[in-house]
């Protein structure tokens, strides 16, 4: 059996559609013949990170925006649909989802996993209404034709742009792959780092946050820019690309691992920002829940913004340190506080870990998405039946 997974999304980034897409591989590779395609801005993202199925990459032109990346990525997906016939198809993003529900034959099961509008288009630059409108009716349309809809959080649901009766759907949490990290505890340098992830922020936010941690006593603070994957530190004149880490030719010494990672497993305090993007595109929201989840899964003390629209994912908002969005002062008092208080910050930090080993272990994940798979499809070869998974009906 062939599956196609589409993603407008780069594969490997900070984004959580990236890890779910990779997930997603990693769940159908044993049992069925698996081509994820997906969009690629830099053409020398390191691919350490992807394991399972063919990745195949079309080049997309940052130059042109958004409506020529999602023009080049249809024109690649054309060929992929001509190339093969396809068993199933798996997609993320209503961004040229309608291609993949008016193409393919009736009897071709579509699984929808709907994502925020997709990170990447915080690379290539906010589209206008006029494109955003055009999506929310694609997205319509892709919803109707959709065989099954995974959802991240059942709150998701009253986010789609197309709120009419749902297809059978099931929740499943956003995965992690806890595999990657193996840190036990926290271990304070010379100075305490300050690791900022940065949704995109304009200059007087980022000014004004600057400002408020530089009140916290021998505090180093560093910045990844999630949208950009450039990571911005204080012992370093320039920003430091992540490619450049993932190649070893950086000038400091970074663990072979994912290099926000790597920067995750530096800092002692991680602070999530209050994402700043226009009305109505939340373009920063999967970045920002990305980095939430790994500096979790990492046991770092997390200071986040509560902003509506923008949710601390499910699960973790007891494990951590909130302050209202936009109070610099506030945010910059918990971080003070959590530095001072290490014993209590440590087990907070153990507790979301905890929480993210139960609610988003990857292999949870990919169980439970082959038993949707073997409901569409029929049985694995070879392997017992999974545990079924119900798909709820909208009465």
């Amino acid at each position: 059996m062939r599956v196609l997974v589409a993603a407008f999304a780069e594969v490997p980034s900070l984004g959580f559609e990236s890890e779910a897409a990779t997930e997603v591989a990693k769940a159908l590779e044993a049992w069925c013949d698996v081509e994820l395609f997906t969009p690629m801005v830099d053409a020398g993202a390191h691919l350490e990170a992807f394991h399972g199925g063919r990745l195949h990459r079309i080049a997309v032109p940052a130059a042109e925006g958004a409506k020529g990346a999602a023009a080049a990525f249809r024109r690649g997906l054309e060929r992929q649909l001509e190339s093969a016939a396809w068993d199933a198809v798996h997609v993320f993003s209503p961004v040229e989802g309608r291609l993949l529900a008016d193409r393919l034959p009736p009897g071709v099961p579509l699984v929808y996993q709907p994502q925020p509008i997709p990170s990447l288009l915080a690379r290539l630059g906010a589209p206008d209404k006029e494109w955003l409108t055009r999506l929310a009716a694609d997205e319509a349309v892709l919803v109707e034709r959709a065989s099954a809809i995974v959802l991240h959080e059942a709150a998701d649901a009253s986010a789609l742009r197309y709120r009419r009766r749902l297809p059978p759907h099931v929740v499943l949490a956003e995965p992690v792959d806890l595999d990657a990290y193996h840190w036990e505890k926290l271990v304070p340098g010379s100075s305490p780092i300050v690791l900022v992830l940065d949704p995109g922020l304009d200059e007087p936010d980022l000014a004004s946050l600057d400002e408020a941690l530089g009140t916290i006593p021998g505090a180093v603070v560093w910045r990844l820019e999630l949208g950009a994957a450039v990571l911005h530190a204080d012992s370093s004149p320039a920003p430091a690309s992540l490619t450049s880490w993932f190649a070893g030719g950086a000038d400091r010494a970074v663990p072979l691992r994912l290099a926000a990672r790597a920067a995750l497993n530096s800092a002692d305090v991680v602070v999530a920002a209050h994402p700043n993007a226009p009305e109505g595109v939340q373009v920063a929201t999967s970045c920002r829940r990305w980095g939430i989840l790994q500096a979790a899964a990492c046991r770092r003390s997390l200071v986040v913004a509560d902003c509506a629209g923008f949710p601390i994912p499910a699960g973790l908002v007891e494990h951590v340190f909130p302050y209202p969005a936009r109070d610099r002062t506030a945010m910059a008092g918990l971080v003070r506080s959590v530095l001072f208080h290490p014993a209590k910050a440590i087990q907070v930090a153990e507790r979301a870990r905890r929480q993210v080993e139960t609610r988003h272990a990857a292999a949870d994940f990919r169980r439970r998405l082959r038993s949707i798979y073997a409901g569409l499809l029929g049985d694995e070869p070879g392997l017992p039946r999974p545990a079924p998974v119900r798909l709820e009906r909208t009465p």
